[in-house]
């Protein structure tokens, strides 16, 4: 592919579905090298679909370069990693985007874990969202959209400043002021 971000090299979070994977194929028609980062090897839920090895198949079969990176965002180590991972395999980060968010009950059970999921702690069924979202999984929000942002910003910055040019794009919905039950 070739484009007006040609040798630039993006990270964009929560690009197995939805509005990251639009962005990672929108930035790799353009030329940029992709790390697809999300959490979705594997459909987990029909509500959810897409996967992150989907989208850097997309990507390929239509000419670009991308890489697909697992990695969970309310893991402090993943968040280094996964830039140390994307910086190996395709350069420098010029681009960032976060969009990944968190809706409630929206994470895939763990290896081994039983597909069916208890109600989160505090959650009151039937209720106003704002009354109804747990202490909890509110407080996820915030370290997936800010404080994970923030530290993925700090890791990719010197890319930035070292090259002379960069973007980074922050994107939230709704969702982060009245976080709900998904799809």
């Amino acid at each position: 592919m070739i484009g007006r971000l040609d040798g630039r090299a993006a990270i964009v979070t929560g690009a197995s579905r939805g509005l990251g994977r639009a962005i990672a194929l929108a930035l790799a028609a353009e030329g940029a090298a992709v790390a697809v980062v999300g959490r979705t090897e594997q459909v987990w839920d029909q509500r959810l679909p897409g996967t992150i090895g989907e989208t850097v198949a997309d990507i390929e079969a239509a000419g670009g370069r991308a890489v697909a990176v697992r990695a969970d965002l309310l893991e402090g180590g993943d968040i280094a990693r996964l830039v140390d991972e994307a910086r190996e395999a395709l350069g420098p980060i010029t681009i960032l985007v976060n969009d990944a968010a968190f809706t409630a009950p929206g994470r895939p059970p763990r290896a081994g874990a039983s597909a069916k999921r208890k109600p989160e702690a505090g959650a009151k069924p039937g209720w106003p969202p704002l009354l109804g979202t747990p202490l909890a999984a509110y407080r996820r929000h915030f370290e997936i959209s800010v404080f994970a942002a923030y530290e993925l910003i700090q890791l990719v910055c010197p890319d930035m400043i070292e090259a002379g040019y960069g973007s980074i794009i922050n994107v939230t919905s709704i969702a982060s002021r009245l976080p709900g039950d998904g799809p």
